[in-house]
């Protein structure tokens, strides 16, 4: 099974499953308080369908689920999904749900993962992305990335030598539909550069254009 459902509603999480299936994605079903690590073997994403913040925090803080996790949640004001917006979720979805796009979404996800795990290491100037570890090597020091530090780096080492201005990591890195907070790119970037400090304090990779954005050399 490539992507399962963890719900904290069973009823909410049938509706879901039923139109995922009616467009060709079949899912397993799992209680946020029932899940096991046995059952994300071969797992390439998981959809949290959540209305709870508390039972969504206390799944995300238990989780080492290190893959793109989706949310689907009838909590559709802004403020509210500006709250959902985590470290560990890559896509959100609300109220109207429209299970093609989302199907479609999921597909597209597992496809990528799946053609990611053929791919072990991209390395730029003696700075490497391992794929199998999460992490990031720069020659004998190593330093493990959070979700969205592992996306954020890809898509840096796929961007080399270019501008990227914020609009161009919303739009590759986070769903479009998340609504962001605008500081949002910022604190990653900043930890993103911490990191790189960490494996090589003299070497500046990831430089601050001001006023227009960022580039990775």
């Amino acid at each position: 099974m490539k992507a399962i459902i963890i719900y904290d509603d069973i009823s909410k999480a049938d509706n879901i499953f039923k139109g995922l299936a009616y467009e060709g994605l079949i899912c397993k079903r799992y209680s946020y308080q029932e899940i096991k690590p046995e059952n994300y073997f071969d797992v390439k994403t998981v959809l949290l369908c959540f209305d709870s913040k508390k039972a969504l925090s206390f799944f995300l803080e238990q989780s080492d689920f290190d893959k793109p996790i989706c949310l689907i949640t009838s909590r559709n004001n802004l403020f509210a999904i500006n709250e959902l917006v985590i470290e560990k979720i890559s896509y959100i979805y609300c109220n109207p749900l429209n299970y093609r796009i989302i199907a479609n979404d999921i597909k597209t996800v597992i496809y990528n993962e799946e053609q990611k795990s053929q791919i072990q290491v991209l390395e730029y100037n003696g700075l490497k992305l391992d794929y199998n570890n999460r992490s990031l090597e720069y020659f004998n020091k190593s330093v493990k990335l959070s979700n969205k530090e592992f996306l954020l780096m890809e898509y840096f080492f796929n961007n080399i030598g270019k501008l990227i201005n914020k609009m161009n990591i919303v739009e590759n890195v986070w769903d479009m539909n998340s609504c962001i907070l605008t500081n949002t790119v910022d604190v990653h970037i900043s930890k993103l550069r911490s990191k790189l400090k960490l494996l090589s304090p003299k070497n500046n990779f990831l430089k601050t254009i001001p006023c227009s954005g960022y580039i990775f050399d």
